[in-house]
């Protein structure tokens, strides 16, 4: 495990936070715990980098084509109304913590882009945003890692059932939100 770590963790960080969110990016966080890999830079540089292009994607398909992504997907048009609102009320704060908000990170993105935000505004609040979301969340990994060994001692011999554990997490949160969203 040490050498997968070692070979593709940071790729596979870049990559899973990119496609999925935070799952791998806690995994980045409990592994660096485990002295696999550095928490400061490289962690959460990379989930940063990962996490800023998912939203430059989004915001700029939102720019461009955002009408016709979302007729496709009208279930979206009760997050739009909300994150319009939002948008009125707090907006460069909700530009850099939409990806806090479950449900909402995709979509989110999509929506600042077809409001009409300037795209260097865009990009500066979405980089302070990216930042900010990896530090928490690759923190977090660290420090479960960090309570876990508190609480267990020596927890060498238990990594592969905690990152097991971490990614069944990770999957039943998505498929939870993605089960209401279907609702």
């Amino acid at each position: 495990m040490e050498l997968l770590i070692a070979k593709y963790g940071y790729v596979a960080i870049l990559i899973g936070t990119i496609f999925e969110g935070g799952t791998l990016l806690s995994m980045g966080g409990f592994a660096a715990h485990q002295g696999y890999m550095k928490l400061v830079p490289w962690v959460i540089f990379f989930g940063s980098i990962g996490s800023f292009t998912d939203a430059q994607i989004w915001f700029c398909l939102g720019r461009s084509s955002g009408t016709a992504i979302v007729k496709k997907r009208p279930k979206w048009k009760h997050r739009l109304e909300k994150i319009d609102i939002w948008l009125k009320r707090y907006h460069t704060w909700f530009i850099v913590i939409a990806r806090f908000i479950p449900g909402f990170r995709t979509v989110s993105s999509l929506a600042i882009g077809m409001s009409g935000v300037p795209l260097g505004r865009f990009i500066f609040l979405n980089a302070i945003g990216a930042l900010l979301w990896a530090s928490v969340v690759s923190i977090s990994g660290f420090l479960s890692g960090r309570i876990l060994k508190m609480l267990l001692g020596e927890i060498k011999h238990l990594e592969l059932p905690i990152f097991i554990g971490i990614a069944v997490t990770g999957a039943a949160i998505w498929a939870f939100s993605h089960y209401r969203g279907r609702q």
